[in-house]
């Protein structure tokens, strides 16, 4: 298989459960909903969305 072509394979930290895609897309637009909210609905709403994602993850951008 070429390096294109490869697959990203994601790692789950061992014992932190798997969120499943439905539940983790729901928790996003909720918390999307709020960022959007406290900035009082005038910024956009990808970057609310992008920061709602890099909070539920943990990740820092």
């Amino acid at each position: 298989m070429s390096e294109d072509s490869q697959e990203v394979q994601h790692h789950q930290v061992a014992g932190e459960p798997r969120v499943p895609a439905e539940e983790r897309y729901c928790m996003i637009a909720e918390a999307a909903y709020f960022i959007a909210e406290r900035g009082g609905f005038t910024g956009d709403g990808e970057t609310c969305w992008l920061e709602a994602s890099v909070r539920s993850t943990g990740c820092s951008a």
